[in-house]
């Protein structure tokens, strides 16, 4: 329990953005919560399957922000995730002994 309230935090105001769909209520990202997440990405790594290098997410450019921000709510408004976010490479380490 104590893990899934650090990985999902209670939002601290009452302004709320959602939608509701299928009768689902389905809570939108804020920028400042993408902005507070970002801040916590290691950079200098690859980038994913999606080809977004660590790098941009945590940008400070408002723009780029703005528009992650969109895409993430679009995501969830129309329950279709790009096919290429659902993979992932799985490289396996041998141990020398």
């Amino acid at each position: 329990m104590h893990e899934a309230k650090k990985l999902f935090p209670q939002r601290k105001n009452n302004l709320l953005k959602t939608i509701k769909k299928n009768n689902l209520i389905i809570l939108l990202f804020k920028k400042e919560e993408v902005l507070a997440t970002a801040t916590k990405i290691k950079t200098g790594n690859a980038s994913d399957a999606d080809e977004i290098v660590p790098e941009v997410i945590k940008t400070d450019d408002n723009k780029i922000l703005e528009y992650i921000v969109k895409v993430f709510n679009q995501i969830l408004k129309k329950g279709i995730f790009p096919e290429n976010w659902k993979q992932a490479k799985v490289v396996l380490l041998t141990k020398r002994i």
